[in-house]
């Protein structure tokens, strides 16, 4: 049984920045009214200045145009302001996601013991693996709240 939700959510008035992740349709023509593609296009500030005032150059763009957030193909965290040691050394947006070379890089292993009365002492070399050891993922489109 699906539980209806009090106040409904259409009436929750979003503010201008707001970012979802989306399930639905994102070709051409086809995002709900007011939100645009988190997909790094650049846009006029005079035909988007309330969203402007909220991103400003923070992901581009120069004089009179800024970008939205590119967040296609990529991982989202969330930014922890409390207790984040790097806070205040970082530039905001860009520098706090990062990108691991491989999953699992080439590491090694010692080992000191002792074998049957005989001392071991052994550092083995572990390989890298040619394939992921990440979850498996699903792909989902971010929107940002552009307009009212």
């Amino acid at each position: 049984m699906i539980k209806k939700i009090n106040p409904p959510m259409h009436n929750i008035e979003m503010p201008i920045g707001s970012v979802i992740r989306y399930a639905g349709n994102v070709a051409k023509g086809s995002l709900p009214s007011e939100w645009l593609l988190c997909d790094g296009s650049i846009l006029n500030v005079a035909q988007y200045p309330e969203l402007y005032r909220v991103l400003g150059h923070l992901y581009g763009g120069s004089k009179g145009t800024f970008n939205l957030p590119d967040y296609t193909a990529q991982t989202k965290k969330n930014v922890d302001n409390i207790k984040d040691p790097e806070l205040d050394s970082r530039e905001a947006p860009k520098v706090i996601s990062t990108t691991p070379e491989n999953d699992l890089q080439s590491h090694q292993h010692p080992y000191f013991g002792t074998s049957n009365g005989t001392s071991i002492d052994d550092t083995s070399q572990t390989k890298g693996l040619q394939y992921e050891t990440r979850p498996t993922h699903t792909d989902i489109n971010y929107l940002i709240k552009a307009f009212y």
